[in-house]
């Protein structure tokens, strides 16, 4: 494994996907601004994040719990070596990467488009803030950029202090494939995350975005 919340134009939305910790004033706002830009129906996919977490309500619930510069109870020694992290891929599950993997472009309900994004990590407290980029290798700017802060969950494939999280959604508007250069191009794929603690890990991949016939 190698060394390595969510923010559309500035605008931060708390994700917690076990619980979807987001408030109606949230969802409506970066759902409003998605629909401006031709988003990729951050309705369906944060409700469909909290029904695969076993949310049975249909309202979003609210964590008003100040957990900023705490320590995650029970998680303590989990932090006692270095942090890693793993940059991968996938909606439900995680899926690794290599350099130079192709990644699918994914176009939304909306009609925006967006590459997904998941981590692994290892001797980290188990809430986080991720910095997610994409950055087409040939000039160097940036085509998404996310921010999330997240309740990770516990990766029982990789045993104690070990986490998880998948499905991220790297958003990269409403795209023409004809005109968008970065397609079929190297870019790197990297993500910086801080735990709770303060401690921070970063890892990236190189990969060739390609957006599929059905999904023009």
């Amino acid at each position: 494994m190698r060394d390595q919340t969510e923010r559309t134009n500035g605008l931060t939305a708390w994700y917690y996907p076990h619980r979807m910790n987001l408030d109606l004033k949230h969802i409506c706002t970066v759902t409003m601004l998605m629909g401006a830009l031709g988003g990729c129906g951050i309705e369906s996919h944060v409700y469909k994040q909290r029904k695969n977490q076993g949310g049975g309500s249909s309202d979003p619930i609210v964590d008003t719990a100040d957990t900023t510069g705490t320590t995650d109870t029970g998680e303590t020694h989990c932090t006692d070596e270095g942090p890693v992290i793993e940059v991968g891929t996938g909606e439900d599950v995680f899926e690794t990467l290599e350099d130079g993997d192709a990644i699918e472009v994914h176009h939304g309900s909306q009609d925006g488009h967006h590459i997904l994004g998941s981590i692994r990590t290892r001797n980290t407290s188990s809430i986080a803030t991720i910095h997610f980029e994409i950055v087409p290798d040939y000039n160097g700017e940036a085509v998404a950029v996310q921010d999330y802060r997240m309740q990770l969950l516990p990766d029982p494939l990789q045993g104690e202090c070990a986490w998880i999280i998948t499905g991220m959604y790297a958003y990269l508007g409403r795209i023409d494939p004809a005109g968008a250069e970065f397609l079929n191009k190297s870019a790197t794929m990297s993500m910086v995350l801080v735990d709770n603690e303060g401690r921070t890990a970063s890892d990236s991949v190189t990969v060739v975005p390609y957006l599929p016939p059905i999904g023009r």
